[in-house]
């Protein structure tokens, strides 16, 4: 849908119908920012450490989850065998790896899906080894991450970047097993707003506010700065012909000594 921002400066605040604004309070006139949501193309499962401490890790499935819909998932077109067990939907397979071991699937339908929650199974059931259930709770994971990759646009630079959705430090381990965890929750969506050109001659420090309503919501989410740097507004110094002529100094923010100056006639556009 369409949100709303509004960008004021930091120091002095603008004036709204002739009073000025609190600095620390975001109100003021609301202006639309179109924006969109886009998935992840790939997803990096990272054991970090294991209940018993050591560095083999074992995990039956791996589940994302969409406000409580479990979402389908496919291995990485590179991932290993083992990785391909922990996305089966049998949770009679097990994933035995390391620790700090990447994990990476994606989703069997990015183009809708907007996962938001993880969770585990604990495994194996049957062990071939004949371990006991306390030596198998030393292999659940406790500590992990979740990334998300993004295909990045032209605009931006091109190329990819990970971004973290999930960092679990003590996961509490359960001594039975084939046993899922709870949903751990996370923000998997992320929604791109485009400012569009900003016009005027103000330079400064702006403060970025935001509300999902663009008519009649209080501007009270602080979501972020926003910096403009350049000249501070129109600057006419006068030089004549025939005559020696020293310009400046010239006020701005972000400045600095490898900017350049070009004479033009006052009368060019």
């Amino acid at each position: 849908g369409t949100n709303c921002a509004v960008a004021r400066p930091s120091d002095t605040g603008v004036f709204v119908s002739g009073t000025p604004t609190v600095p620390d309070v975001c109100t003021g006139t609301c202006m639309a920012f179109n924006s969109s949501a886009r998935s992840f193309d790939l997803f990096r499962f990272t054991p970090l450490r294991t209940h018993g401490g050591g560095n083999d890790v074992a995990i039956a499935e791996l589940n994302l989850w969409q406000d409580g819909r479990k979402l389908g998932l496919a291995a990485a077109d590179d991932a290993s065998d083992g990785a391909r067990l922990v996305l089966d939907g049998d949770a009679t397979t097990l994933f035995e790896g390391r620790t700090s071991t990447h994990l990476e699937f994606r989703l069997t339908s990015p183009s809708v899906d907007f996962p938001n929650g993880l969770s585990l199974i604990t495994g194996p059931l049957d062990d071939e080894q004949n371990r006991s259930k306390e030596e198998l709770q030393t292999l659940d994971p406790v500590a992990f991450t979740l990334h998300g990759r993004l295909q990045l646009s032209a605009a931006e630079g091109g190329g990819t970047v990970w971004l973290e959705l999930l960092r679990v430090s003590a996961l509490p381990s359960v001594k039975d097993r084939g046993v899922e965890t709870p949903i751990l929750a996370f923000d998997g969506g992320r929604s791109l707003y485009s400012l569009g050109i900003p016009t005027g001659e103000l330079v400064g420090s702006y403060q970025l506010c935001w509300t999902a309503d663009p008519i009649y919501g209080d501007l009270m989410a602080d979501a972020g700065t926003l910096k403009f740097s350049g000249l501070g507004g129109l600057q006419d110094q006068w030089c004549f012909a025939g005559a020696s002529c020293v310009l400046g100094p010239v006020s701005g923010i972000g400045l600095s000594s490898g900017d350049r100056v070009r004479a033009v006639s006052y009368f060019e556009t």
